[in-house]
């Protein structure tokens, strides 16, 4: 259970750091951005390529997501449905004046991919925990 937990933590955080830490040292203005340059912490800048800026966030929100979820599940993936509506529903609430962020068809396809690649990536490694135990035995 340790493993499992364990293991579905850092399936979470290392995505959500690379997310930010990409978010953050992107060359526009971010919310986040602005909030820490206001207390005098400022990141540098990095022109990253077309494909990373605009949509590797979004893919480390969406495996982030779907890792975070399945730490309240059984294992049988019944957090995948739950995970793509929520990443939709975020994507979506974006339509909405006043809400951080800018819409975008391919953002909601790039967390739907996200997290399926969560599924595959846990699924392999989590079953390479089990059948560790099992020779153990």
């Amino acid at each position: 259970m340790f493993r499992r937990t364990a293991v579905l933590v850092i399936n979470m955080l290392i995505p959500l750091l690379l997310g930010l830490s990409i978010y953050m040292t992107s060359p526009s203005s971010t919310y986040l951005s602005e909030q820490f340059s206001k207390i005098g912490i400022v990141f540098p800048k990095i022109y990253y390529p077309d494909l990373i800026s605009f949509y590797a966030c979004d893919f480390c929100w969406g495996y982030a997501l779907y890792s975070g979820l399945e730490l309240f599940n059984d294992g049988t993936h019944k957090v995948i449905l739950p995970a793509m509506l929520t990443a939709a529903a975020v994507e979506a609430a974006q339509l909405i004046p006043g809400f951080p962020g800018t819409f975008d068809v391919l953002d909601i396809l790039v967390e739907m991919m996200a997290v399926m690649l969560a599924v595959i990536i846990t699924t392999f490694i989590l079953g390479g925990i089990k059948h560790e135990k099992q020779e153990a035995y």
